[in-house]
């Protein structure tokens, strides 16, 4: 689980973990102090790290991580995971502010251990499907939204390996979104282009830049030929509206949609076409989709992303 300065849901949701009866070990990770930290910044990671040590003395099961240094969230991301997999093939990452349910925990578990090749399930899903005949246990999407995961050691190679080369294939992006949307009208064939527009900009800034873990891990798993599932519906639920310290901070949780599924059977995969479009970030409809390629163009000529 990764901490930094959320001393009271580190407890909570520390304590939430603990209660599964299939957890053998919970490593807590802490990044070292930022260097443009404010003092209360400072102040609430030490308290932080003391509940952290408060814990570990009450459950031999606890196992801390507490840095130093403060690498940015790639690669103190990749630090952590190097350290975990020298002695397990698969691990569930999580933050103090993801509460996720025994059945997340169980769900995540269960689809990890059966891969065979570099995957990454999120136990988070946007939407809420109507239908109760499902064909199976979770969707396969391009576009997950990773918060509350698990993933094995060969996904977090092909992390690794994206995050050090920096190169984006842009030809491989442009042929995995059409391959896996497989556009049928103009509209749809519009939307692909403005996603693959899209997502080409956005690799780049999450190759380049050292906030964006799941963006980077997204790109491996297109480049490495990895899986990335979801479920049906959300089994995790975003707490970090009910504390003000933290770095994306929330007034109230994230929305879900319902809706029936727009279910795609393709060589053993499910998905849902909604999902699909819904999660790429890119609104649908022609026109808002040409207003998100408009801003891709600006951006680009104006030179982000820019490298720091």
């Amino acid at each position: 689980m990764f901490s930094y300065m959320r001393p009271h849901l580190t407890q909570t949701t520390a304590l939430e973990l603990l209660k599964w009866s299939r957890i053998s070990q919970l490593t807590i990770a802490v990044d070292g102090i930022r260097l443009n930290a404010s003092p209360e910044e400072a102040s609430w990671r030490l308290e932080t790290i003391k509940i952290i040590d408060k814990l570990a003395l009450s459950d031999s099961r606890i196992k801390k991580l507490i840095y130093s240094t403060n690498l940015g969230l790639t690669n103190h991301s990749v630090r952590v995971q190097e350290h975990l997999f020298k002695s397990t093939n698969e691990i569930i990452l999580l933050e103090e502010d993801n509460g996720i349910s025994t059945a997340g925990l169980d769900f995540l578990s269960r689809q990890i251990k059966s891969a065979s090749s570099p995957a990454v399930f999120t136990s988070y899903s946007s939407g809420i499907h109507g239908s109760s005949n499902l064909p199976s246990e979770a969707r396969k999407t391009l576009f997950g939204q990773l918060w509350g995961n698990a993933l094995n050691a060969s996904a977090s190679e092909a992390l690794k390996k994206a995050w050090m080369d920096k190169v984006v294939n842009e030809e491989m992006v442009e042929l995995t979104i059409h391959n896996w949307l497989q556009p049928k009208n103009l509209s749809e064939r519009v939307m692909v282009k403005i996603i693959s527009r899209y997502w080409k900009w956005y690799f780049h800034v999450g190759l380049n830049k050292p906030n964006h873990t799941d963006v980077a891990l997204i790109y491996a798993m297109w480049a490495s030929g990895g899986v990335i599932g979801a479920p049906w519906s959300s089994l995790s639920e975003d707490l970090s509206h009910l504390d003000f310290r933290g770095m994306n901070q929330r007034i109230s949780p994230r929305d879900l949609s319902h809706h029936e599924t727009d279910l795609i059977h393709r060589e053993n995969l499910n998905l849902c076409k909604f999902c699909e479009f819904n999660d790429s970030r890119v609104s649908r409809g022609v026109v808002k989709s040409r207003l998100y390629g408009a801003k891709y163009k600006t951006l680009k000529r104006l030179g982000f992303p820019r490298v720091e």
